[in-house]
């Protein structure tokens, strides 16, 4: 294969974060990782979620999701709420101000999905993620292996 892979997944990603964060799309004021948290909380509003649980749907290590939640706390999109049974341990809240927004969050990411999966089968998009899947495997394992 002449084309790196990684090129080409950091290039997509590159692509990606930039039209999100576009003149053209709703709520450019938070950035990729800051849209990717808000989507999380709104998929797990009725759970109690924690900074840890963030970081491993990102991928974030703990002082960039600090640096994310702290930004998004002070645009008024959560709150950090002390857990009642452990005070070392917080939760992150959506704030009124986001619930009244999810719609529009939720059409952006459905808009995105569209645009990127144009033109793509229904089987062939089922073939990249499987290897998608695959890829975040082999590096969560190298990732144990280096840790030792």
């Amino acid at each position: 294969m002449d084309r790196s892979l990684t090129k080409e997944i950091g290039y997509l990603n590159h692509m990606i974060r930039k039209y999100m964060s576009g003149d053209h799309e709703p709520h450019k004021e938070f950035n990729f990782t800051q849209f990717q948290v808000i989507g999380y909380l709104f998929r797990h509003q009725d759970e109690d979620i924690c900074q840890k649980d963030l970081e491993v749907e990102t991928g974030l290590k703990k002082a960039s999701m600090t640096g994310c939640l702290d930004a998004l706390e002070k645009k008024g999109a959560i709150i950090r709420e002390t857990a009642k049974d452990d005070r070392r341990r917080n939760y992150i809240r959506m704030t009124d101000r986001m619930r009244k927004v999810e719609k529009d969050f939720r059409e952006r990411n459905s808009r995105l999905d569209s645009l990127i999966t144009k033109n793509i089968s229904e089987s062939d998009l089922e073939v990249f993620l499987k290897v998608m899947d695959q890829i975040r495997e082999n590096i969560r394992e190298a990732e144990h292996e280096t840790d030792i």
